[in-house]
């Protein structure tokens, strides 16, 4: 260290960084961090719409043993249906029947994300199972 410290200027320290140096390293941070940090929360609102979705698929599949315990027939449409998330939204294109034995009628339903993707599913006998047609 003798050997470097004697190529030095008299007045310039061996520890700490310089302004420049700093500067360089904030920059950095910051380039990263502005690419980083919106990506993040776009995969968080992304793994939060699929959580969602997935709740709501598992609530329509669950509308038959909803008819069979209640004892009384339900159908499905747009002014009667399961609770849907904030910004949801559900578009019945043919109701749905379910009668107290689990059984439904055939139907056709559109689920919309509050970002406007729709994926239009078929309810069919006799599982009554959601089933995708088409997705955004």
């Amino acid at each position: 260290m003798q050997i470097l410290a004697s190529y030095l200027p008299a007045n310039r320290r061996e520890n700490g960084f310089t302004l420049i140096e700093i500067l360089v390293v904030l920059l950095i941070a910051a380039l990263v961090s502005g690419i980083v940090i919106p990506q993040a929360f776009k995969l968080i609102g992304t793994y939060r719409r699929h959580g969602q979705r997935g709740l709501i698929q598992q609530q329509f599949n669950q509308l038959p043993l909803r008819a069979y315990v209640s004892g009384r027939n339900y159908k499905l449409t747009n002014k009667h249906s399961p609770k849907l998330p904030q910004g949801w939204h559900l578009q019945v294109s043919k109701p749905v029947n379910y009668s107290l034995n689990g059984q439904c009628t055939p139907g056709k339903i559109s689920l919309q994300s509050p970002l406007g993707e729709t994926t239009t599913y078929t309810i069919a006998p006799p599982t009554c199972k959601l089933r995708v047609v088409a997705a955004d």
